[in-house]
Order: structure tokens, then C-alpha cells, then sequence
């Protein structure tokens, strides 16, 4: 009697069952460890006078990425970042605004990593709290015409969490209608 006919197949069996139940397992894992490509992105951004500065408006960020407290150190200890633009929303059309305060100047994209103020990780995931003065002149998206007409200002931010390996998920905030102006 051979029993190695038997014993091959059984093998073959066990085998099969062993390599569907680690695929199976590493689908499940892998789906709690999703890449920073299949994260949820909240932005929301806020626009107001400075009442300390003429000319100038108090611009507030505030970015949420949802994440179990281990992932967020996770990636924020191992090079994920964020970085923002802003742009005005004018249909087809969306011009880049040049807003973030740099010295003596301004720069349309600002990029926020581990230390940054405002950007920390968190038990329930990664923030961004990030508040500057930006100039009406930065914001007015709209000028006025050669008729002094005035057009309303749209203006929203966009952000960019782009994880250690360079996977990146993007979102936009909401859009901001307003008149901006330089010495109201």
C-alpha cells in the first residue's frame, strides 16, 4: 500500500489551506493599515478682519485626518507631512494666491512636518491648526474692474497629507465668499 499518492494530496490540501488563510489574514491586516492614499481628509477654513491689522484678515485652518492614536505617531514620526495652497474658485478658473507669510514676503505653498506649530498627531488622528495674517491685497482673487465694480472673492485651500513613503491624499476646504480688499 503507498501511501505517498494519499499523503501528496493531503499535503497539497493543507498547503492551499495554509496559503488562502495567510492571504486571507494579510487582507485583513492590511485593510486596518491602510496607506495614507485611503485616509478621510476634513478641511475647513475660516476668514475674518484682524481687528490688530488694517488691511489685513485672520486666516484659520483647520485640517482633521482621522486615525486610531498608534497610526497617527506612526505617521507622523516617520516623515508624513502636510502641505496647503489656496486658490480662488472661479469656475474653470482657479488662480494661485500667494498667502503664507516668509520673511519679508510671501509663498503660495507651505509645508508643515513633525515639530511644525500647529501640526501634531493625536488619539484620534492627525491635525492641522494653523492660523496667520494674510493681506487683503493676497486674498482679493476678484479685483475690481476699470468700472470700480466689486466682485465677491472665493477662496478655499487645498491640502496635500503625503505620508514616509510619498503616498498622498488630497482634499480641498470649503470655499470662503467675501469681499477682500487692502485698507478697509
Amino acid at each position: 500500500m503507498s501511501f505517498t499518492g494519499s499523503s501528496g494530496r493531503i499535503a497539497t490540501r493543507i498547503g492551499v489551506t495554509v496559503a488562502g488563510l495567510a492571504m486571507a489574514l494579510g487582507v485583513a491586516v492590511g485593510l486596518d493599515a491602510a496607506p495614507a492614499q485611503a485616509k478621510t481628509i476634513h478641511a475647513s477654513l475660516s476668514i475674518g478682519r484682524s481687528p490688530e491689522v488694517t488691511g489685513k484678515y485672520r486666516v484659520t485652518m483647520n485640517v482633521w485626518i482621522p486615525m486610531n492614536e498608534y497610526d497617527s505617531h506612526g505617521y507622523y514620526n516617520n516623515g508624513a507631512r502636510m502641505e496647503a495652497h489656496f486658490e480662488g474658485d472661479d469656475g474653470s478658473f482657479h488662480p494661485l494666491l500667494v498667502v503664507f507669510p516668509r520673511g519679508s514676503g510671501f509663498d503660495p505653498v507651505k509645508t508643515w512636518v513633525a515639530g511644525d506649530p500647529g501640526y501634531t498627531a493625536e488619539s484620534d488622528g492627525i491635525h492641522l491648526r494653523f492660523t496667520f495674517l494674510a493681506p487683503g491685497s493676497e486674498l482679493d482673487e476678484d479685483p475690481a474692474d476699470w468700472l470700480r465694480n466689486q466682485y465677491v472673492d472665493d477662496v478655499y485651500f487645498s491640502v496635500w497629507f503625503i505620508d514616509g513613503d510619498d503616498g498622498a491624499s488630497g482634499a480641498r476646504s470649503n470655499v470662503v465668499h467675501q469681499h477682500f480688499c487692502c485698507k478697509r
